[in-house]
């Protein structure tokens, strides 16, 4: 997640990033040939024709899906995260170089299954797998403990996108925090967290 996933983070590829998980939760580590299932993707990851261009011709409309689909695979071909099989029409996640520092991280079936993705924005789901990761190693299980500056550090971002990730997560009850003492930020002050949890996934607030 440091690497090439962070790539997607750093590149605000919200639709990229999406897709690899979801391809991740099919393949189960288990380096597959999914076949390309354009109408089931392109729903997954919420393309409609309300997106397309206003002057597009009718070409373009008839290969909307298509087009944005093809877009975000070579994305994530380019940065190695996969490899596309155009003969076959089958897509397979590349493996990657192993990491011993970084645990497995296992995205439970209710974020899909209950549309989180849908609902988090991308600073929010990339949070939310910092946690998962952190999480799993913590000594202070189910909590786990990290400066807002290591995390930036260790996993990218900034201070306000992370920092208004927290706010969203522990909004929608899936993150509880304990926060500690002020750390003064330019002219103001704002509360460093000290142990994060994150909590079973539930179904959205309406």
């Amino acid at each position: 997640m440091k690497g090439t996933v962070r790539g997607l983070v750093k590149s605000h590829a919200e639709n990229a990033f999406d897709l690899y998980m979801a391809l991740c939760l099919e393949d189960d580590g288990q380096y597959l040939s999914i076949p390309i299932r354009k109408d089931e993707w392109c729903e997954l990851l919420g393309f409609d024709l309300k997106k397309a261009k206003t002057n597009a011709t009718k070409k373009y409309l008839m290969n909307f899906k298509t087009q944005r689909l093809n877009r975000i695979l070579f994305q994530l071909r380019n940065l190695g995260l996969i490899e596309i099989d155009r003969e076959n029409d089958t897509v397979k996640l590349s493996k990657l170089e192993a990491n011993k520092t970084l645990p497995k991280i296992s995205v439970p079936k209710t974020y899909w299954s209950y549309g989180w993705p849908a609902r988090l924005s991308f600073p929010a789901k990339y949070f939310y797998l910092i946690c998962l990761a952190e999480t799993a190693e913590s000594p202070f299980y189910p909590w786990w403990k990290m400066s807002m500056e290591k995390i930036i550090k260790t996993y990218g971002g900034d201070w306000d996108s992370l920092g208004h990730a927290v706010k969203e997560l522990e909004g929608m009850g899936i993150l509880e925090v304990i926060r500690g003492k002020a750390i003064k930020r330019g002219n103001s002050f704002s509360e460093e967290a000290q142990f994060y949890r994150l909590n079973p996934l539930t179904t959205p607030p309406t």
